[in-house]
């Protein structure tokens, strides 16, 4: 395990001067760097410049000096500026399981970011021993006034200790990087604070065109993530993100009016904003329109597939998950890597979660929340729900010997369950859940929210031709589960005896000031 560095004193009030703003008060981002996607031989690195040009990226060894003979160089032209100035570049010829250094200059040769990176392993016995990943979700770290709350910032930094001491290998971002829509006195749905940015002539956010929303979103990111902690985290770990409602606006897609014009427009320009500061770390340098975002990788013995559950979603009598492609990519997925130890499969938002006969009755109400038609129970996604339980379960009846986790983020509790199907020659599959990361919620919604979870027994196709049992994941030493703290995800893989498959743990972590704290720890699975 590598010792972590400790924070600085940044944003905190030196003697004798004046507190150094932060949130909102503290500006826009102007630079930063990030690591995205690695594999044996190569990693992304994605930046912001605070201006156009071509920029500078260097790597090398760690083992080695800066300016040794394993040294890369890349160039990369943030010279859009409908991207935001914003690039990646693919860093080629590298060394597999070795650890890189990094340093990214601007156009001016200004150095505008340096983190840390480790490659993949060639080959899945090439892996460590023991690693580990992260997970996380839902990034909205502003109190009511827009200022960075210091519990928000302690984790962040209990994050980055926790993950180096872990040995983690990358960092999986679930949704909600950004809220568009929070918190509410700096919305850009609230008429007083968006009449501020909008450009001229505009009364409205959803009176702009796709090009002025990129805009304003792409702004949107420089303000929630001009915070130090935050940078550090996507400089240090490879970062593997996907969006989910708030990267666009609340419940995206499970309203009928989101398929009419203005909020069509919207969507087209909060998805372009997405691409420019997410995507792209996965996707590297290349076009940026897309018309869903799942992508796949592995590292050593385990693979990841991450879905897409907003660019396709649609409410109404034929609404939809995701479109037939990404089905069909993850059914793909699952065959060709059915000789891997362990599978894992990120939803953004939990299929366990709120249950079918708690759905059909707020159905009912005059004025059910909307929150509820979001949720995979609802009646215009239950179809693509039993499609989904229905792939996995049949995939598990055929490679019972393979290990099936689901990862979620979005309902701001951090839980674990075993969900055990009724035909008892299929082994379990399991949903891991990390939420919120800095996204404060009060005790009352905190009890809500692990109730509506413990509410979850069982799940069962509308035709009932697939049925299983649900249960918490019960704990070692550590048992809250569900946890209504903030909290950071950590996936375990560890060799297992005698070169059996490797053993997969799940653990919360929440944190005591800086410091990371283990809330849950669960048995092998």
């Amino acid at each position: 395990m590598r010792a972590h560095q400790h924070l600085s004193a940044a944003g905190q009030a030196s003697e004798n001067r004046e507190p150094t703003p932060t949130g909102f008060a503290a500006g826009l981002l102007g630079t930063m760097a990030a690591v995205g996607a690695i594999s044996p031989r190569s990693a992304v690195i994605w930046l912001r410049s605070d201006r156009c040009g071509q920029c500078t990226i260097r790597c090398w060894p760690e083992s080695q000096a800066p300016d040794g003979p394993g040294t890369r160089t890349a160039y990369a032209a943030a010279s859009d500026e409908a991207a935001d100035a914003t690039a990646a570049v693919r860093l080629e010829s590298l060394l597999p399981l070795t650890r890189y250094r990094f340093q990214v200059a601007g156009p001016g040769g200004n150095l505008i970011s340096q983190g840390a990176f480790e490659t993949a392993p060639a080959r899945p016995a090439d892996a460590p021993g023991r690693f580990s990943f992260g997970l996380m979700s839902c990034h909205q770290p502003f109190d009511a006034r827009g200022n960075v709350r210091q519990p928000a910032a302690e984790m962040l930094e209990a994050a980055r200790r926790c993950l180096h001491d872990r040995d983690a290998k990358f960092l999986l971002l679930v949704g909600d990087q950004v809220y568009s829509d929070n918190p509410e006195c700096r919305s850009l749905f609230d008429p007083s604070y968006a009449e501020r940015l909008l450009p001229a002539g505009r009364q409205s956010i959803l009176d702009c065109t796709a090009a002025e929303v990129r805009r304003i979103y792409q702004d949107r990111y420089r303000a929630f993530w001009n915070i130090p902690g935050w940078q550090r985290l996507q400089a240090e770990f490879p970062c593997y993100p996907m969006l989910d409602d708030h990267e666009i606006v609340d419940n995206w897609g499970s309203r009928d009016e989101h398929l009419e014009e203005p909020w069509q427009a919207l969507g087209k320009g909060a998805l372009q904003a997405f691409a420019d500061y997410q995507a792209a770390r996965v996707f590297g340098p290349g076009p940026r329109d897309r018309s869903s975002f799942q992508y796949a990788f592995t590292y050593g013995p385990i693979g990841v597939f991450v879905m897409d559950l907003r660019s396709e979603r649609r409410a109404g009598p034929d609404g939809q998950l995701f479109g037939p492609g990404q089905l069909a990519a993850l059914e793909e997925f699952l065959a060709r890597h059915r000789e891997l130890a362990a599978l894992f499969i990120v939803f953004t938002v939990p299929v366990i979660h709120l249950p079918r006969a708690l759905v059909k009755l707020l159905r009912r109400l005059p004025a059910a929340p909307e929150d509820f038609a979001d949720r995979w129970s609802a009646l215009p996604h239950v179809r693509d729900r039993d499609r989904m339980l229905l792939l996995l379960r049949d995939h598990q009846r055929r490679n019972p010997g393979q290990r099936i986790v689901l990862l979620s983020g979005d309902i701001h509790i951090g839980c674990a369950h075993r969900i055990h199907w009724t035909d008892s020659a299929v082994p379990p599959i399991h949903q891991f859940v990390s939420s919120p990361i800095t996204h404060e919620t009060g005790l009352a919604l905190q009890w809500a929210s692990k109730l509506l979870m413990k509410a979850n027994r069982r799940i069962e196709t509308a035709d009932g031709s697939l049925a299983a049992r649900i249960r918490f994941l019960r704990g070692e030493g550590q048992r809250e589960n569900p946890y209504g703290g903030l909290n950071l995800g950590i996936v375990e893989v560890e060799a297992g005896p005698s070169g059996d498959r490797p053993l997969v743990r799940l653990m919360l972590w929440g944190h005591r000031g800086l410091e990371p704290v283990c809330v849950y720890r669960s048995p092998p699975l």
